[in-house]
Order: C-alpha cells, then sequence, then structure tokens
C-alpha cells in the first residue's frame, strides 16, 4: 500500500491470495520443561536455541515456544511434510540432553507428539 501517513490513510481496494497445497502429514509436538534454577534455565534455552537452529529452523516446523519467568520453557509446535517417527527423530537428541542433563535440574510435564494425515492428502 502506498501513500498515507501525515494524519492521511490508504484503503485497500484489491487484494490477491496465494494458496498452496497442503502437506500430506501435520502434526504438533507438545512439552514443558522447567528448571530447577536460574543457571539451568539459562543453559536450558542456550541449549534450546542450539537446537533449533540446527534441526527445527525451515519449512517443516513452525509456532511456538514460551519462556516464562518461573524457569519454564512452553514448546507448542507444529510441523507439516513429516510422520511422527520422523518428527520425534528431529527431537529426540535434545530431549535425551534435557533427560540427561542433572545440572539443568530440569523436569518434564508432559510431552505429545502427533501426526496425522491432511484432509485433502491423497489416500493412495
Amino acid at each position: 500500500m502506498c501513500g498515507g501517513g501525515g494524519g492521511t490513510f490508504g484503503i485497500v481496494t484489491r487484494l490477491t491470495l496465494r494458496t498452496h497445497e497442503l502437506p500430506e502429514t501435520m502434526g504438533g509436538v507438545f512439552t514443558v520443561i522447567r528448571a530447577a534454577s536460574d543457571a539451568g534455565y539459562r543453559r536450558l534455552i542456550t541449549q534450546f536455541v542450539d537446537f533449533y537452529a540446527d534441526h527445527l529452523l525451515g519449512p517443516h516446523w513452525g509456532d511456538i515456544v514460551t519462556l516464562r519467568r518461573d524457569n519454564t520453557l512452553t514448546i507448542r509446535m507444529t510441523f507439516q511434510g513429516l510422520d511422527r517417527r520422523q518428527a520425534q527423530a528431529v527431537w529426540q537428541p535434545f530431549l535425551s540432553t534435557v533427560a540427561a542433563s542433572s545440572n539443568l535440574g530440569c523436569q518434564r510435564r508432559r510431552k505429545k507428539a502427533s501426526a496425522g494425515r491432511s484432509k485433502n492428502a491423497s489416500r493412495a
């Protein structure tokens, strides 16, 4: 949109949307991890950011990760184009590191990985 500014406004008269085919499979990973200390929480955040950059940044993953003041990392991420086994394989290194890291003092309160077929996916 061009124009506007200085107390003026513009009016949208036309909008074009591009649609894309849905992938064959879609799903989500949901977990909450709480660190026992502030130092452990800082290490957890560092590990997650590194894991995200190496494994999640790309076309398959998206959605929400929340950092809370009570040293809690809440993960609510969706994926597309992967099946459940593939999604679990992506997360296994990070979750195993968290489970084995006594120096983080972390507890996972819940976990879930689910996947299903898109409504428009062929059943070939």
